[in-house]
């Protein structure tokens, strides 16, 4: 399992910041970009599960905020509470199946990230109720302790642990690859428990998403700038719930008990997206992850405006502390008409309303779907007028499987009796995947020999597109690349090489932009993942390459003195 959440430290530890200076570098702006702030309501006790790479538990952030499992005795070797785990009294280390998720000596400055989930979590926390807040973290690490790599191999194993000790969210700040029969079931497990899973949408500008964020029960989370674009690196799509903060997030770091210092990417948008979580569901203990997350979508801000080529592909928008008012308020009252997702509502006072979904960007379509909770709803009727004027009347039976309007705004009207028991009806944008004109998706080849393009032909490559290729050759032999075009936007549109099949830095082997022609490659083992990445905005010719498995040794060769 990879981690993808990448995160980048981008000032230097311990560095102190004045508010009044830089609004940017003021340790509370990412938190106050969602709204937080103290409340006056009295929280539930609840634990947030985060599985990840380690922990400094005497951070000042963390130390008096970690989950005990009151059953077991520490250090006896025992497993006492027979739950399979041996002296797991605060949290557990999955990957040396031991109770110690603690970082091993001085690898700090690579086992940083669980630390920096963990921070993020409490400080919003914090924010909202106070340093006494009884918000607790289950720490469970996933990365061995001479793990040469930061793969989180074990990450579906931390997730099985939360379940087991029923934590009530858990927060997963990684992803990768693909998730098996037997790790798939454990989404289905959380769903029908109860438990809420946050994952992070990736650091690879793709429109594909990998689990544990594809997965239908687990809410993806994608990470916005400090002007609410997309991060370039964010990836994105349908599968996105919502978006957070993903620039200059203020957190523990755990060179130091003390040290602090800034971060980027996917995994702190997750972190303060499960932030706001815990505050809602410490608020509202009996809530369920459905509820949870139906309140963050329906008050998170529209951000389409600033984002529309990314139309319907950020979720809902910006997550806001609003969360907390929608699940005791009208939920009408939140309605956003440019939201690219939420939900409208028929209750008990509501037998005359229009309700116009006219969110920004060019997108194919709009997604209604009636839930209909008994027969009688079935029946109910509703009038339903595109951008175009045209109306339709349809009964909510007739749409109970959903239905795709072909519009760019779209007005639901009910006009008859009030309900009794409400009927909600959900909606969402139906997003223009561009990004899949020429190539899309993982192609594998098995054939010794073969030609590989960016499939545009005589035309410019799209942009926002993430093509791959996976080459795989026989065991004891390797992979030869020889490009035969290549014209790609200089520094920004990259065709690059990995070893084996996953995109982490640790396996890159080459990568290469602009209108020169790269050398050819010679891979160190029999796998190779050529990557095509493309950006927003100025796009080229392409480019084609031939790779033949071969004996020779690993290297690059110089296309010029071939």
């Amino acid at each position: 399992m990879l981690r993808v959440g990448v995160v980048i430290c981008s000032l230097f530890l311990f560095h102190k910041t004045n508010a009044g200076q830089n609004p940017l570098q003021d340790s509370l702006y990412a938190y106050q970009q969602i709204g937080l702030h103290q409340l006056s309501h009295k929280p539930s006790p609840i634990v947030i599960a985060i599985v990840d790479d380690g922990y400094l538990l005497n951070h000042r952030d963390l130390d008096g905020h970690i989950y005990t499992n009151k059953l077991e005795i520490p250090g006896n070797g025992i497993d006492d509470d027979q739950n399979g785990y041996v002296d797991d009294v605060s949290g557990y280390d999955v990957s040396d199946h031991d109770g110690d998720v603690s970082i091993p000596i001085g690898r700090e400055k690579e086992y940083y990230h669980g630390t920096m989930i963990a921070s993020i979590v409490l400080r919003s926390a914090k924010i909202a109720f106070g340093n006494e807040h009884p918000i607790q973290i289950m720490p469970i690490k996933a990365l061995g302790d001479k793990a040469t790599k930061s793969y989180l191999l074990d990450g579906y194993s931390g997730i099985a642990y939360a379940l087991q000790q029923k934590a009530d969210i858990i927060v997963c700040a990684w992803s990768g690859g693909k998730a098996d029969e037997k790790q798939a079931a454990l989404f289905t497990q959380a769903a029908a428990n109860g438990i809420l899973i946050l994952a992070a949408a990736g650091n690879y500008f793709s429109e594909q998403i990998d689990a544990p964020a594809s997965i239908t029960n687990v809410t993806a989370v994608a990470a916005l700038d400090t002007n609410l674009h997309k991060c370039e690196s964010s990836n994105f799509g349908k599968k996105i719930d919502f978006s957070a903060p993903g620039t200059n997030v203020y957190a523990a770091h755990p060179i130091k008990e003390n040290a602090y210092s800034y971060f980027d990417g996917t995994s702190t948008a997750v972190a303060l997206a499960g932030g706001l979580a815990a505050i809602v569901k410490s608020l509202f203990p009996a809530a369920s992850p459905t509820e949870i997350v139906a309140a963050i979508k329906n008050t998170a801000l529209p951000i389409d405006s600033v984002n529309q080529s990314y139309a319907g592909k950020l979720g809902a928008g910006l997550i806001n502390l609003h969360a907390i008012e929608y699940l005791t308020a009208d939920k009408n009252s939140f309605f956003n008409s440019s939201r690219p997702e939420g939900e409208i509502w028929l209750g008990q006072n509501h037998n005359n309303l229009d309700w116009t979904i006219k969110p920004y960007g060019g997108f194919k379509g709009i997604f209604i779907q009636p839930i209909i909770a008994h027969d009688k709803q079935r029946n109910l009727t509703f009038n339903v007028t595109d951008a175009a004027g045209k109306s339709s009347v349809y009964l909510a039976g007739e749409l109970g499987l959903g239905k795709t309007f072909y519009t760019q705004q779209l007005t639901i009207s009910y006009k008859g009796k009030p309900q009794k028991r409400p009927l909600n009806i959900k909606y969402a944008v139906e997003p223009i995947d561009s990004a899949k004109l020429y190539c899309f998706d993982l192609v594998e080849l098995t054939q010794p020999e073969g030609e590989i393009e960016d499939g545009s032909g005589n035309e410019n490559y799209a942009n926002k597109c993430a093509c791959k290729w996976q080459i795989i050759a026989p065991e004891g032999k390797r992979i030869k690349v020889e490009f035969l075009e290549f014209d790609t936007q200089p520094k920004i549109d990259f065709v690059w090489l990995f070893e084996g099949s996953v995109t982490h830095e640790d396996m890159l082997s080459a990568k290469f932009s602009g209108p020169d022609m790269p050398p050819t490659i010679i891979s160190r083992s029999n796998q190779l993942l050529v990557w095509f990445v493309t950006d927003n905005s100025i796009i080229a010719k392409g480019w084609k390459l031939r790779y033949s498995f071969t004996d020779e040794p690993p290297g690059v060769i110089d296309s010029t003195h071939k």
